[in-house]
């Protein structure tokens, strides 16, 4: 005959198999003494070298001490309990046994007895060291954005706004408020072409990283230059789920190459074009027009322009009065030519034009309008100066087959007019060789 159980002993059974069913630790503790009166198996492999027996204390079961703890790393869930009456949850620092500390979350509920007294405390608690240090990773992430120089925006997958940094308020003038859920285009300049867009959002949508520079708009209206790094987010099963853009403001960059860019192609002095920048874009005439030349040819025509004597303004007056007097005519020059004329300052005091859409006539019209608005006017600077020019003339022709053979028929022109009495215009007349 099997002896039978009481229904007692089997309640209590079942209730320390749920017990011992829980991966954490839970254990009931004796107010009065610190002692644990109930522990499943995960409590118990806590104790201290790993071993555990009844009666043992709260404190040298989570913490190796002989004496209560005094909660000063963080609140005791027990001190907690007592103080408010009700039940808490609290972060806590435990104990392995071989001595390494671990964050805790503990849950303590109160067990009253009949006089309303809290008799026990009921405590589970589990190891969020894990959660707790990836949180502090992802606050550290989440500074680093803040504080970052870069703007940062983090769109969905339909390109709708969810966040943005500090920086990119900066950057752009726009709030928080201002761009959530709102849509990137809000920055479109206008300065680039529908294909540019549609190359970097096929190229993010189809998994790849969008490196480049683009011009955007800010709130008030300005422009400015950024480079940006525009990045898919994937989820765990690899889908794309988000997209993030880093852009460096790089106005003051693009301001200073600009810069450079001006100064290696203009003259510093008059601010005409450099010799450099005149063979640069006077290649690209010639090349135009003598690939096109037919009977009767296409017309392109070039003037050389000399100021008469200006060495006796340097020697007479000083360099600063002669860059002066350089300034000004080549003011007069540029103002008196087409806006697609090109002309730089080609060496000294003589400078190059090139007139596109020129015959002999035209280019005669313009050389004489350049001459009489340099002679008509004296020069008031220190000194009222009275100067003038000769200009050399040369249009194109079929025996002219390269640019410094257009420029040296000019020249020759120009030799003319300085041997011929100066402050004059001549054309030049290609030689008979029969």
């Amino acid at each position: 005959m099997s002896e039978s159980k009481s229904p007692s002993s089997m309640n209590i059974l079942f209730l320390e198999s749920v017990l011992n069913a829980f991966d954490e630790p839970f254990y009931v503790i004796r107010i009065e003494d610190h002692a644990i009166v109930l522990a499943n198996h995960a409590a118990r492999r806590e104790g201290i070298n790993g071993s555990f027996t009844l009666p043992h204390t709260c404190h040298a079961l989570t913490h190796n001490l002989k004496t209560p703890c005094e909660g000063a790393e963080h609140p005791c869930p027990m001190k907690q309990v007592i103080q408010s009456r009700q039940s808490c949850v609290v972060e806590h620092i435990h104990y392995k046994p071989d001595g390494r500390p671990y964050f805790a979350e503990v849950h303590g509920c109160p067990i009253h007895n009949k006089k309303g007294e809290i008799e026990y405390l009921v405590e589970y608690s589990m190891d969020v060291t894990g959660k707790k240090e990836a949180g502090e990773r992802l606050n550290l992430f989440q500074r680093a954005l803040e504080f970052s120089g870069n703007g940062v925006m983090i769109t969905n997958i339909k390109g709708d706004i969810e966040y943005i940094n500090p920086a990119f308020s900066r950057i752009t003038g726009y709030s928080v408020g201002e761009v959530i859920g709102k849509n990137p285009r809000i920055l479109k300049s206008g300065e680039h072409s529908r294909d540019f867009y549609s190359a970097l959002r096929n190229a993010i949508q189809c998994g790849d990283v969008w490196r480049g520079e683009m011009t955007n708009r800010r709130k008030d209206g300005s422009l400015y230059w950024e480079h940006q790094t525009i990045a898919p987010v994937r989820d765990s099963r690899g889908q794309i789920t988000h997209f993030i853009a880093i852009m460096e403001d790089i106005t003051a960059r693009k301001e200073v190459e600009r810069e450079l860019a001006r100064l290696a192609f203009t003259d510093s002095l008059t601010g005409l074009a450099n010799r450099r920048h005149f063979f640069h874009h006077a290649e690209a005439f010639f090349g135009k027009f003598f690939g096109k030349l037919s009977h009767p040819p296409i017309q392109l025509a070039a003037l050389m322009v000399d100021i008469d004597h200006f060495k006796n303004i340097n020697d007479q007056y000083g360099h600063i009065t002669g860059d002066e007097a350089l300034q000004e005519i080549a003011k007069r020059l540029k103002r008196n030519l087409r806006p697609n004329d090109l002309i730089a300052r080609y060496g000294g005091e003589e400078f190059a034009v090139i007139l596109p859409h020129a015959d002999w006539k035209i280019a005669w019209q313009i050389a004489e309008r350049l001459r009489l608005s340099v002679s008509r006017e004296h020069i008031s600077l220190a000194v009222d100066l009275s100067v003038t020019i000769s200009v050399g003339i040369a249009c194109l022709s079929k025996e002219m087959k390269t640019l410094d053979a257009l420029l040296h028929a000019a020249d020759d022109a120009l030799y003319q007019a300085k041997h011929g009495g100066r402050n004059r215009c001549v054309i030049y007349h290609e030689r008979d060789e029969t």
